[in-house]
Formats: C-alpha cells, sequence, structure tokens
C-alpha cells in the first residue's frame, strides 16, 4: 500500500510557509500553566519533518549529489559509508529563505507581548544550523536591539539569548512565570509547541497561525492561515 504524505505539510509548503506560530490563550477564571504570554515561532519547512528516508540491507555507500538547474555540474556534498546488515538512509533539505520574515514576525511579537526573546538551535552537534543563529542575531542587531534594549526585555547580560534545543525543553518546565518567546528550526519547533501544550493544559489553550507567501505573490503579501 502507498504511504502518502502530510496533508498539513503539503499545505505548508504550497503556502510558502515562513512560520508556524504557537501561543499561549489565557481565559478569564482558569488557572492554566503560564501566568504571563508565552510564544513559540517555528519554521514552517524543511528539516526532518520533510526527510526522505529508505531502509537498505547490507554494507555499501551512500553519495549526496547537488546538481544546479542553472548548469548540469553535479557536486558532491556527503559520501558515508555504511556497514551494518540494516540501515536507515535519511536525506532533507532546509532552506534559508522566510529566515529574516520569521524572525521580524517574531521579534515584533516578543515586543509586542512583551517577551524576552530566545533563539532555539542544536548548533553544537548540527552545524548547519549555525545560520539559521547567525541571520536571526544580525537581523536583531540591525532592526530591533534599540526596541528591547529601551523595553528592559534582554535580561541582566543584555544580549540575545541562544538556547540549546534540550535546554529549552527544560526552560518551559521551569520559566512558570512565562513571559519568553522562542523561535526555532522545524523539527525542534514541534517538540517545543507540543510540550508547550502540554504544561499550559492541552492543545485546546494554544493558538496556532501559519505564516506564509503564496506562490506568485512577494514577501509583501505575506498572509496568514488560522
Amino acid at each position: 500500500p502507498r504511504t502518502w504524505g502530510s496533508p498539513n505539510g503539503r499545505l505548508r509548503r504550497g503556502w510558502g510557509g515562513i512560520s508556524i506560530v504557537r501561543e499561549t490563550i489565557a481565559v478569564q477564571g482558569l488557572t492554566l500553566g503560564f501566568d504571563r504570554p508565552v510564544h513559540v515561532s517555528r519554521h514552517a519547512v524543511g528539516g526532518e519533518d520533510n526527510a526522505s528516508a529508505a531502509e537498505v540491507r547490507g554494507p555499501g555507500t551512500v553519495r549526496v549529489l547537488f546538481t544546479p538547474d542553472a548548469e548540469d555540474v553535479e557536486t558532491e556534498l556527503a559520501v558515508r559509508r555504511v556497514t551494518g546488515d540494516e540501515n536507515a538512509i535519511v536525506c532533507y533539505t532546509n532552506p534559508h529563505d522566510g529566515i529574516e520574515a520569521l524572525g521580524r514576525r517574531f521579534f515584533r511579537r516578543c515586543l509586542a507581548l512583551r517577551l524576552r526573546p530566545c533563539v532555539v538551535t542544536k548548533r553544537t552537534v548540527f552545524k548547519w544550523q549555525e545560520t539559521f543563529w547567525q541571520r536571526l542575531r544580525a537581523l536583531f542587531e540591525r532592526e530591533f536591539r534599540p526596541a528591547f534594549v529601551q523595553a528592559g526585555l534582554l535580561g541582566a547580560e543584555g544580549e540575545l539569548r541562544h538556547l540549546l534545543s534540550d535546554a529549552a525543553t527544560m526552560c518551559i518546565v521551569r520559566w512558570a512565570e512565562g513571559g519568553f518567546g522562542f523561535v526555532a528550526l522545524n523539527y525542534d519547533g514541534d517538540l517545543l509547541t507540543d510540550e508547550l501544550a502540554e504544561v499550559h493544559g492541552g492543545p485546546a489553550f494554544i493558538s496556532s497561525v501559519l505564516h506564509g507567501v503564496p506562490p506568485g505573490e512577494g514577501a509583501e503579501e505575506e498572509r496568514e492561515v488560522r
């Protein structure tokens, strides 16, 4: 039987997914997990959530090749020797387009709700995630630092905070008062929002909004789906 892909993932790709935003919902008269708002923005496409995979048998060699559309020249990106009797081969990509648009929405929302912003990656192990952190930090320094300093939202060290993804999962439990925002890649953001829902009382008490640029439209035409 054929396994069909996620319709949710297809919607995000077709919509030019920039970010999926989740926020805690406050209900008057009901005590939930966080006293103040918590916001999580995740890159809506790419990463493990869009991986292709296959299971193979026996030792062999895996090669990853890239052929740009503009020229018929292959570049060998990786070579990996596998030696086990059974192996799972997984390959995924992560687009850098849209990181700045994701960051602008994230930082603006943190300012509006008076939240301390934190960028979440596992860049110590997954070196390719360094670009996500560096681009968001550059955007922050270029366009948002003065506003966050004036609002007093950067903590004692006065810097945009970076958290490793495993540390971020612990912070969701420890920072019970709320008042923080996380921006992360697709898979890490998926796990963090599930944990956020669990701590705050369930999925019914967090919002979900997809931001994207429909095909054929520029960034100025960015839309949202709730």
